[in-house]
């Protein structure tokens, strides 16, 4: 799922070579073989260039559709164009090209991207769930303060209107082995066709991490991946331990979950986890909710 451009260098690359060096054939000839490659030349499409994030042209807004891409840039108030309903946000990520920056993608939210299964595909619930997913990667801005690096997820939450915002030990010091996974989670009321339910918005880091990465290469010998299945585990513990602290018996609940790369594999596996054992712990339990 790239969202920002990472390299600068052109698809296309052209070798030149000296005349001497085509091939020739009894029919054609020389002359008019060279001919022929100078006339295919002309007909390849252009050398393309792309810029980094910085100097990029701002995309435009659409001019349909509730998660919309407003802009990529600089922070600045983007509420004036979100509709009754929904939230502007402006979601920091960590610079690819600054070590010490982040850099900003606007959008905008509403809770009725909630109201169909999670089988239905929702594209501007996928764009926010992109935006999500980058805000989980540690930020550049803070130095030595590991906490501190959370603030880019912590800040989205809040920015949805998201309450009793935590996060795990594996955001609050800076993990030292293979399993640790950083997670974020908050809640906030939401209405579904009349139905109010508590949406659990969890964010699991997968960008800009420490030792964890090399858990990618702890295969095993299971059906499941282990170093993935190991992440799970502990983004399964800390969710179960939040869910006690702030629900209630007869609460509903809905679970908004995303990932990047490595813990993309790992929402994955949470996801199918907690579908499996609601629908099988309680049978009027609805997984696609």
């Amino acid at each position: 799922m790239p969202y920002w451009p990472r390299s600068s260098r052109s698809p296309l690359h052209l070798v030149e070579c000296p005349l001497s060096h085509l091939p020739t054939s009894p029919k054609t000839g020389l002359k008019h073989q060279a001919q022929t490659a100078a006339q295919r030349r002309k007909t390849l499409p252009p050398k393309t260039t792309r810029l980094p994030i910085s100097q990029a042209p701002l995309p435009k807004r659409k001019k349909e559709g509730i998660g919309a891409v407003l802009s990529i840039g600089e922070k600045e108030d983007v509420q004036s164009a979100a509709k009754p309903g929904t939230k502007a946000f402006a979601v920091a990520l960590p610079s690819m090209s600054n070590s010490k920056t982040d850099i900003f993608v606007r959008g905008l939210y509403n809770d009725n991207y909630f109201e169909q299964p999670s089988s239905t595909f929702n594209k501007d619930l996928a764009y926010s769930s992109i935006c999500f997913a980058g805000s989980t990667f540690n930020s550049n801005k803070y130095g030595e303060d590991y906490y501190a690096k959370s603030t880019n997820v912590r800040s989205f939450l809040q920015s949805l209107g998201c309450k009793d915002i935590e996060v795990n030990a594996g955001y609050k010091a800076k993990p030292m082995d293979l399993a640790p996974v950083g997670v974020a989670v908050g809640w906030k009321t939401i209405k579904v066709k009349g139905q109010e339910y508590k949406l659990l918005a969890v964010g699991v880091r997968g960008g800009n991490y420490e030792k964890e990465w090399a858990g990618n290469l702890r295969v095993g010998t299971t059906h499941n991946h282990l170093g993935f299945e190991q992440a799970r585990d502990e983004v399964l513990y800390f969710l179960s331990e939040y869910v006690k602290k702030h629900t209630q018996e007869g609460d509903h609940l809905k679970i908004w979950m995303t990932g990047y790369s490595r813990s993309g594999a790992v929402s994955n596996l949470t996801g199918y986890f907690l579908s499996n054992n609601l629908a099988s712990q309680d049978p009027n339990a609805k997984a696609d909710e």
